[in-house]
């Protein structure tokens, strides 16, 4: 190999490196969802729409605490099981700036997992399990719907830090390839 071959492979991997490494500071705390994004879960906007995980992770300050919330696969498949993972943590106050999470996930007391549409199609209700890590999910499975409307609302609800909490998002299921 060249001297110029060789310094531009050394200069590509301290791009990828530092691209890497930018990630992990920007994310809101690696540790739970290395891939999460802010969405918008407060109270005002849970009645419009709430946010969209079929295709990424999502976190959500409410009062005090953070959820991060993830579905797997992305999208989810309908007649086909999917996960539903939900973390809580406590938020830090910090004076010179945003709250910051906390290491420790909290317990979610009661934790549950509610799946509706705008066609009636049931009672879908599924409870979190704790798992080793902190984090809780549930194995979900979601019917399509005839008509074909393929978006689906989850709410989030336990009691976190000794009060009730509730989460709203959406998704859309993707229709079976068979």
């Amino acid at each position: 190999m060249s001297k110029s071959t060789i310094l531009g492979l050394v200069v590509l991997g301290l791009l990828v490196a530092g691209g890497y490494w930018a990630r992990r500071i920007d994310a809101p705390d690696s540790t739970y969802f290395p891939r999460a994004v802010a969405c918008s879960m407060g109270r005002a906007s849970q009645a419009d729409q709430p946010p969209d995980i079929t295709r990424g992770d999502c976190y959500a300050d409410l009062d005090d605490v953070r959820f991060f919330v993830s579905v797997t696969p992305q999208p989810p498949i309908a007649f086909a099981m999917f996960t539903i993972r939900v973390t809580a943590v406590a938020l830090a106050p910090d004076a010179s700036g945003p709250p910051q999470p906390a290491r420790q996930p909290l317990t979610i007391d009661g934790g549950r997992v509610r799946f509706e549409m705008s066609m009636p199609m049931g009672t879908h209700r599924y409870s979190l399990a704790r798992s080793s890590e902190g984090s809780y999910q549930a194995g979900v499975v979601l019917p399509m719907c005839p008509s074909g409307d393929s978006w689906w609302t989850a709410t989030i609800e336990g009691d976190v830090a000794n009060r009730p909490r509730s989460v709203r998002l959406r998704f859309q299921l993707a229709r079976p390839t068979s």
